[in-house]
């Protein structure tokens, strides 16, 4: 795993079949390991919450390999404990048996590259080797492994699976407006739509990263939501061909939208239910598909509630490109915070 410290150029190839194998996946393995990566350097403050119950759980449960693997100031880990998840989404259970059971040379080479560092990666430079990565080298790979898989399990229960419905169901919805956003602009726009490092030419995407890195012959790209960071993270594919991974971008999930704010039921009553609670949600400019969007219904019936809201003096519209925004005016927001005011829209 390439981590985001520097700012070098990574480039990685993508053909007319590859960009057709372009798939999203949900991990929650991956978003475990990025609760741990929030321990480097200072957390964001939304995230400083998740970076203390991390280091606290690592200390108190003594996860001292985690710590060890994940606390030190390198910019790699071990791809062996992110393997690609093999399919929309995986279980956490399967993610870490994946892990347990990877193979010894694999571990083995990898591990020498997080020590001894490599082309294109510093690794440790130098440092050190914490004592808990000795010991368990000392008792052989395939325990290391194992020990990885056992203290990742220790560290989802407490940290990560309370809230992962929650987190789930964002990235749900990050997926579904990256789904629309091919489907109405094609895959390249929504590729460099994913982060500002991103961007796309001569059949390749270019992306900051820890180290220049040229990714030939891959034949798809993983794309997976984070639920933590706010930057990219990048697992730029094998470097043996012996296991042949495929590059895999970590990138922020879009945050879960505002929800409507309830108007109140005498509003309700004065206005008709779905006037009411279209025009509660039209405190920011929003365009008839994002309102039949948010409220199930369809266009043609927001359109006609918007009309006669419009009407009546209570929302504004503007024209912005090819598309109408929807605002509540001064007016409305005077009647939704005093029905009894018994403002009245005209329909006519």
């Amino acid at each position: 795993m390439d981590l985001p410290q520097g700012q070098a150029l990574m480039r990685i190839e993508l053909d007319a079949r590859a960009l057709g194998h372009v798939r999203f996946a949900l991990s929650p393995l991956h978003t475990l390991t990025e609760a741990l990566l929030l321990m480097r350097g200072a957390a964001a403050p939304g995230r400083a919450g998740v970076a203390r119950r991390v280091a606290e759980t690592l200390r108190a449960r003594r996860l001292d390999l985690l710590a060890a693997l994940f606390g030190e100031p390198c910019d790699y880990i071990p791809d062996f404990i992110t393997p690609r998840p093999v399919s929309y989404e995986e279980s956490m259970d399967g993610e870490l048996h994946r892990i347990a059971t990877a193979r010894p040379a694999e571990v083995r080479e990898e591990m020498a590259l997080l020590i001894h560092g490599g082309p294109g990666t510093r690794g440790l430079a130098g440092s050190p080797v914490p004592r808990p990565l000795l010991r368990a080298l000392r008792r052989g790979e395939r325990v290391l492994a194992e020990q990885v898989a056992a203290e990742l399990a220790q560290l989802w229960q407490t940290v990560v699976h309370p809230h992962w419905p929650g987190l789930r169901a964002r990235m749900e919805a990050d997926i579904a407006h990256r789904a629309q956003l091919i489907a109405r602009q094609g895959m390249v726009s929504m590729l460099v739509g994913l982060h500002p490092w991103i961007e796309w030419g001569g059949h390749q995407v270019r992306l900051a990263g820890p180290a220049r890195t040229q990714v030939r012959g891959a034949t798809s790209l993983l794309l997976v939501p984070r639920g933590f960071g706010s930057s990219l993270i990048t697992i730029s594919g094998s470097r043996d061909h012996r296991y042949r991974r495929q590059p895999l971008l970590m990138y922020p999930a879009l945050p879960v939208p505002d929800a409507p704010r309830p108007a109140p039921p005498a509003a309700h009553e004065l206005l008709g239910s779905t006037r009411a609670i279209l025009l509660a949600d039209v405190s920011t400019p929003r365009t008839t598909a994002q309102l039949a969007g948010r409220h199930g219904l369809s266009k043609s019936t927001v359109s006609y509630h918007l009309g006669v809201l419009h009407r009546g003096g209570l929302v504004t519209k503007t024209r912005d490109a090819r598309q109408v925004l929807y605002q509540r005016t001064h007016r409305a927001d005077r009647l939704l915070l005093d029905p009894s005011l018994g403002l009245p829209v005209r329909t006519g």
